[in-house]
């Protein structure tokens, strides 16, 4: 038994993907798709993936984004998403040993120069791991999460009364939900992004188009990307991204002056059906900032329930005085997490 590190070109995939599916906690953020998603978009990234292989097979694993950035290196598993940690196949490993020896090797990645490190902890896996003993940070978040049902019905007589009526008017608006299918529909999305960022204060997008052209054609098996349409224009869309059994909201934006039309029920009303019809168990909406309280009032006028999820952070010492030092002369710095 030997954990190894790989990267994106000598990973054997096939492995890796199988691990994916003995995991009870794996999600598409652990997927060689969504790191190689990050190589392509940003500049100085790199991924990295810890594996401990038994009889030829892998029974854990940890994917890392490597980033290099202001004399930095910095590490996080992973980037953007509160999934993303440690995968484990129970059957065939003893979980906190090899939890522990993932956390052990993932350490010893750490270069001398290293600035931020972060762990993705959806399930509360590494709550044994006690890394707030060495140093970690533990950060508690929400998410909202929705129980979806085999039968639409059943969810429609859980949503809130304002919703359904709000779903009802979208029909009323003839606004239809179609799935995008080229580049000129994703540069139309990046408008929607680019309105929706400046009705909120927000000066710069957290991504650029070149990422939604590479997630367009990367993810293209994990991604259900939409948009609401009225009278042929393009109004709103949504990103979902979807795993074995869970849809999760990636993204959504529109344009402020189609918000009468109600698209954005539409869109998460088309996801729901479909995600019933298809087999899938959950839904979830994500988080909210703190300042968004109308966002996290309509996720959860679908009936969702709060979870909780953590994420286990620290910076070097070197990285906190360029901090101190950052936020004293107000200089924007866009972060990956």
């Amino acid at each position: 038994m030997k954990t190894r590190v790989f990267d994106s070109k000598n990973l054997d995939v096939d492995k890796w993907n199988k691990l994916l599916n003995k995991s009870h906690n794996s999600s598409v953020f652990n997927t060689p798709e969504w790191a190689k998603l990050y190589e392509a978009s940003f500049p100085n990234t790199k991924a990295v993936f810890l594996a401990t292989e038994h009889n030829d097979e892998f029974i854990a694993g940890l994917p890392i984004i490597e980033i290099k950035k202001i004399g930095f290196v910095s590490y996080y598993s992973m980037p953007y998403g509160h999934y993303g940690g440690v995968i484990i196949d129970t059957k065939n490993a003893d979980s906190k040993i090899q939890k522990l020896e993932l956390i052990t090797q993932f350490n010893k990645l750490i270069k001398k120069n290293w600035g931020v490190v972060g762990l993705s902890d959806f399930y509360g896996e590494l709550e044994e791991c006690q890394l707030e003993m060495s140093g970690y940070k533990k950060f508690k978040y929400k998410t909202q999460l929705l129980n979806l049902s085999d039968n639409e019905q059943t969810i429609w007589n859980q949503l809130a009364h304002s919703t359904k009526s709000k779903i009802k008017q979208s029909k009323n608006y003839e606004v239809d939900v179609k799935c995008i299918s080229n580049e000129t529909e994703i540069k139309d999305c990046y408008k929607m992004f680019e309105d929706t960022s400046r009705k909120h204060g927000e000066n710069k997008l957290q991504f650029t188009i070149q990422f939604y052209c590479n997630l367009f054609y990367t993810m293209n098996k994990f991604l259900r990307w939409t948009v609401a349409k009225k009278d042929n224009k393009n109004i709103a869309t949504t990103i979902y991204l979807v795993f074995q059994d869970t849809i999760i909201w990636l993204a959504s934006a529109s344009y402020t002056e189609s918000l009468k039309y109600r698209p954005n029920n539409a869109l998460v009303w088309d996801a729901i059906k479909w995600g019933c019809n298809n087999g899938y168990k959950y839904f979830n909406f994500g988080g909210s900032p703190v300042s968004a309280e109308g966002l996290k009032k309509f996720k959860e006028s679908w009936g969702t329930k709060e979870e909780s999820h953590w994420f286990y952070y620290k910076k070097s010492s070197g990285f906190m005085l360029f901090d101190t030092l950052r936020n004293i002369l107000n200089d924007p710095f866009h972060k990956y997490s």
